[in-house]
């Protein structure tokens, strides 16, 4: 009988140790006092040194804004994320590691979104110009403020251009043009978009060209 029981709990630990793994949470809308978001599809992604993020599982949030992933196996050498899009923008939650069997709590932070610049001010531009003899090296820094508790999204809509906050010219003879500050500057012919998400706050856009 002592053998008996022994096996039993042997075989019952085994099993608990080899069980599901689970990452839940709540996706919240930081604009509005951190509100549940329900109804909200929430992806589950992983991504290892050799991969691009890669898809796993889906799901809706319930009505106080929870989700749950509940997986079988784990890749116990990827890195998990959560993801959702919310008014055009998509989010991430920070980067985890699962383990077999064990449960982890990750929140999803939200904001809302406009494509309006409505308050938006240039509070800085300079350039810096570095005389390499027969080149000249440009350096152009814009600093901008968002004053609202609105997330301004990318200068394009429906192929429009949007205020010119966020639109560079550039001289005609720029060349090798260098984003610095961040990748969602792109040139368009003679002008720098930038393309990227306004949190309320401070950007600094920075970026390089050469003539």
């Amino acid at each position: 009988m002592r053998f008996f029981y022994t096996l039993f709990f042997t075989i019952m630990l085994s099993f608990a140790a080899n069980g599901a793994s689970v990452i839940s949470g709540r996706v919240i809308n930081a604009t509005q006092d951190s509100a549940a978001l329900p109804a909200a599809e929430v992806l589950l992604q992983k991504a290892t040194s050799n991969s691009a993020p890669l898809p796993v599982a889906q799901t809706i949030t319930s009505r106080q804004g929870i989700f749950r992933f509940s997986l079988d196996r784990v890749d116990v050498s990827a890195t998990y994320y959560i993801a959702s899009d919310f008014q055009g923008v998509r989010y991430f939650s920070d980067a985890v590691k699962l383990e077999q069997g064990k449960s982890i709590d990750v929140d999803l932070t939200v904001r809302d979104s406009t494509h309006s610049t409505k308050g938006v001010e240039a509070f800085m531009h300079h350039i810096m110009i570095n005389d390499n003899g027969a080149i000249l090296q440009f350096r152009e820094t814009h600093v901008l403020n968002n004053p609202g508790d609105k997330t301004i999204t990318q200068a394009f809509v429906d192929e429009t251009v949007g205020p010119a906050l966020f639109k560079f010219p550039l001289p005609p003879m720029a060349q090798n043009f260098q984003p610095i500050s961040t990748h969602d500057l792109i040139k368009e012919g003679h002008d720098v978009y930038d393309r990227g998400v306004f949190l309320p706050g401070k950007k600094t856009l920075a970026f390089a060209y050469q003539m």
